[in-house]
């Protein structure tokens, strides 16, 4: 798993990068580079926290960039979410995430599933040969 932290950190010696999963990316004033050299399987998931203006803007460009080299890149906001709710920060402390703002007012188990469940969709269809490997099985 890399973090946008560990993002240009050196892969280990037999890894490959098969696709991206930018969890409400930030890219304002992003290199030009980004959007003409990404080749990767992109999904953008998103929640209203970071669906301001400039930031749709930017994301618009990617993806349209993308999709005029013939790149995959699903760009999602998942309803009624902030941007804590794409980790497990609310299930442990969702009171204080309300009162923060940082947490939605939905239940964390909901919206960890709706997050979990893109995630895994997108890892299906952009790496077949993992497709049903990674399902969360019968949790409901």
């Amino acid at each position: 798993e890399l973090g946008a932290a560990s993002a240009r950190t050196p892969l280990p010696p037999g890894w490959a990068l098969v696709g991206v999963e930018a969890l409400d990316p930030w890219v304002m004033g992003n290199s030009k580079t980004v959007r003409s050299e990404l080749s990767l399987p992109t999904l953008l998931l998103m929640t209203q926290s970071m669906m301001y203006d400039e930031n749709g803007v930017d994301l618009d460009a990617l993806v349209a960039s993308m999709g005029a080299r013939g790149q995959a890149c699903v760009f999602i906001e998942v309803d009624d979410t902030r941007h804590q709710d794409q980790s497990d920060v609310p299930a442990v402390a969702h009171a204080a995430c309300r009162l923060l703002c940082m947490g939605s007012a939905r239940r964390p188990a909901v919206t960890m599933r709706e997050h979990l469940d893109v995630c895994l969709g997108f890892v299906d269809m952009a790496v077949p040969e993992l497709a049903g490997r990674l399902a969360l099985g019968g949790l409901g």
